[in-house]
């Protein structure tokens, strides 16, 4: 089970907007599932709010001389029922 966002949370200008999709995004990934978000702007809150919500945090990698814009990779995997 995956979940796959590529250059999208950045339009979400509100740090509550962002939150709820990572909610949003652990709630329906069934048990190890994988998220796999890439940003370039908000990489680093990604991370923390699938953090918060009890899911294994990888930072992929910030990739500086590959994309355009620099892009960070976040994947998440969702290792609990939490909810």
């Amino acid at each position: 089970d995956v979940v796959l966002s590529n250059q999208c949370l950045h339009n979400l200008l509100d740090v509550q907007q962002r939150e709820l999709a990572c909610r949003e995004t652990r709630r329906v990934l069934k048990e190890n599932g994988v998220a796999i978000i890439s940003d370039f702007k908000y990489g680093k809150e990604i991370g923390k709010s699938f953090r918060d919500l009890g899911m294994h945090v990888q930072n992929v990698g910030t990739y500086y001389l590959d994309t355009f814009p620099p892009l960070t990779i976040v994947k998440a995997t969702k290792t609990s029922a939490k909810t």
